[in-house]
């Protein structure tokens, strides 16, 4: 399949403190491999992955954590259909900074884009410093999907996307998406039309 052989392309976009897994995330789900000693991202990368719902296409964007990189991702969140808010269950800081990530969805996203909450690196239960209630009542008073993820193992990976690709399908059938009409950025595809499927679950 081209990169024109699709009616529809859904840009996702992965956000969260740098080192939470993000880039592992997206190459298990994109490549099926777990990369490792997968270092740093350097300001944002993409990939592209067809779905088997009609054939569409995801395109995932990674972004650096690190505050230095954050003027150059920030310009990501306004064309994006969802956000994947990232931490890594093993780490109290990264689930402390979620509040200052959301500050940010708030000002440069869209208000209809859809948020996701990551807790990955599950197969370190073992050093768990986030419980799983907690993160599921924060999601719960941020009106945000919860799921727990670990891109080592496979857990979850496969469901997190193709769930999202069901709901961004799903919203864009009832007309709820924002159709961009302004210039896409390099590599952005074609605005959001409308279509039948699944819901998210």
């Amino acid at each position: 399949m081209s990169m024109e052989d699709y009616d529809f392309l859904f840009k996702i976009v992965l956000i969260g403190n740098a080192g939470v897994g993000k880039t592992c995330l997206v190459r298990r789900f994109t490549q099926g491999l777990f990369p490792p000693g997968q270092g740093a991202t350097i300001g944002v990368d993409f990939m592209i992955k067809t779905v088997e719902i009609n054939g569409e296409k995801l395109q995932i964007w990674d972004t650096a954590g690190q505050e230095r990189f954050r003027s150059i991702t920030q310009s990501y969140y306004r064309s994006a259909n969802a956000l994947i808010l990232t931490y890594d269950i093993t780490c109290e800081e990264s689930f402390r900074c979620l509040p200052e990530w959301l500050r940010e969805i708030e000002q440069y996203a869209s208000n209809k884009v859809i948020t996701v909450l990551v807790g990955n690196k599950i197969d370190l239960a073992e050093r768990r410093e986030v419980s799983q209630q907690r993160a599921e009542e924060f999601s719960e008073a941020q009106d945000m999907y919860y799921l727990e993820t670990s891109a080592k193992e496979s857990d979850n990976v496969e469901k997190l996307f193709l769930d999202l690709a069901c709901r961004l399908i799903s919203e864009a059938r009832q007309n709820t998406l924002v159709n961009n009409v302004s210039s896409p950025l390099p590599g952005e595809g074609k605005s959001i039309s409308y279509l039948t499927c699944c819901n998210f679950n």
